[in-house]
Order: structure tokens, then C-alpha cells, then sequence
């Protein structure tokens, strides 16, 4: 219809030009106004510190696991409800990864656990071979998410 009609061709072209023209001026002005300095994003761990990070929460996770088993429960289901868990995990979230008390409270409010126990299940029965590490760092990036939804005032 449009086809081959150089007024249309025009028009739409003129409209673009303008367009591009509009966002290349707004953005170039953002970028001027920006600051130069370097941001801060927080802790920097090295890579020795990063593998000592991970070898803990293998650990702290293989602990967990052992005692659930031990204890005939699943991780992920009954074990939420479990006070000496919910303790330890609490304390190996503060002092092993800095969580404030306050992320702990809402990372331990009933949505979140219930979105992460389901995670880690599903993850499991996807994928049976993959590790406490890869799965826990898949649950980081959930974590992230739901803090969002959470800021956001959305359901978790």
C-alpha cells in the first residue's frame, strides 16, 4: 500500500531524522552531565576471597544437606520451617555473605522462602548434577528479582 509512494517514504524518514535527532541531543547531555568519577559498587573481593566465599557455602550447604538427611527432612521443603536451620543459615548469611539484619528479615519473610525453597527444587529436579554453587548463585540472581518485585510493592 505504502510501497513505492515517496511522500510516505518522506514522511517516515522526516519523522526518524527527527527522532534520532531528538534522543542524540537528550543523551549526549546526559552523558555531559554525568560525573566522571568512578562510582562505588561495593565490596571487591579478590580471587583468592571469592574461592574462600565458595568453598564456604559448599561446605555450609553440604553441612545443611547432611543434616536434613540426618534428620528426614528435605531441603527446601520442611526445612524452612526448622528453627536451628533458619539460625544457621541466618548467621552464615551475615557473617559469611554481609547481609544487614534487615535483608535477612525479608530474605526470611514467608514469599521469599517459599520462592526459594520452590527454586532450589525445581533446580534440582532439572538438573540433578548441578552444583550447590551453580544453584546458589542462580538463587542470587531470583534474590535479585524478588528484591526488585519487593521495592516495586509487586507480589514475591
Amino acid at each position: 500500500m505504502f510501497e513505492n509512494n515517496p511522500a510516505f517514504e518522506t514522511i517516515v524518514y522526516s519523522n526518524f531524522e527527527v527522532l534520532v535527532k531528538k534522543y542524540a541531543l537528550y543523551f549526549s547531555n546526559l552523558w555531559r552531565g554525568c560525573s566522571s568519577e568512578t562510582p562505588f559498587l561495593g565490596i571487591v573481593y579478590s580471587s583468592k576471597e571469592k574461592t574462600k566465599h565458595e568453598k564456604n557455602i559448599e561446605n555450609f550447604l553440604n553441612a545443611i544437606r547432611k543434616e536434613a538427611k540426618k534428620n528426614g527432612l528435605s531441603v527446601g521443603g520442611q526445612l524452612r520451617n526448622h528453627e536451628k536451620y533458619s539460625t544457621a543459615i541466618k548467621s552464615f548469611l551475615k557473617e559469611g555473605l554481609n547481609f544487614k539484619d534487615g535483608e535477612i528479615d525479608i530474605l526470611f519473610s514467608n514469599n521469599f522462602l517459599k520462592v526459594t525453597a520452590g527454586f532450589i527444587e525445581k533446580a534440582r529436579d532439572f538438573g540433578p548434577k548441578i552444583s550447590p554453587q551453580d544453584i546458589f548463585q542462580a538463587l542470587r540472581n531470583v534474590w535479585t528479582m524478588n528484591w526488585i518485585q519487593y521495592l516495586l510493592d509487586l507480589p514475591v
